[in-house]
């Protein structure tokens, strides 16, 4: 069991760094897709989706410990996950903005948790 905890004490390490930089990028992507789309935006989009992907796998593999520290709310969480989903099966670039910022809100909250943990 106390593998199990450092091992998701490590993947939180990592965490709070990597939110950052998936909040950069959405802040980055985001005005693109408001309108001022460039040539490499869909590309960008997609690695932005990807990092979400693997924020969310991290949350995932550390819940239990960031459940006990954070009271982030995983029905907030699905219901953006559900709005990026949706969007990106469209065609319609501001959707996909709206939906990248509701999801901001997670990446956010993740990233202090893991500062958090981390740092106590």
């Amino acid at each position: 069991m106390e593998d199990i905890r450092s091992k998701q004490l490590e993947v939180l390490g990592e965490a709070k760094d990597y939110c950052i930089k998936v909040l950069h990028s959405i802040d980055t992507v985001i005005p693109e897709l408001k309108g001022a789309k460039k040539d490499d935006t869909d590309e960008y989009l997609r690695m932005t989706v990807d990092a979400i992907n693997n924020t969310l796998e991290m949350y995932n593999a550390t819940r239990t410990i960031v459940k006990e520290y954070s009271d982030i709310d995983e029905t907030e969480v699905n219901k953006a996950v559900g709005k990026l989903g949706a969007a990106l099966k469209g065609s319609v670039d501001k959707d996909k903005a709206a939906a990248l910022e509701d999801i901001k809100d997670f990446i956010r909250a993740y990233g202090e948790a893991a500062k958090n943990i981390t740092e106590a």
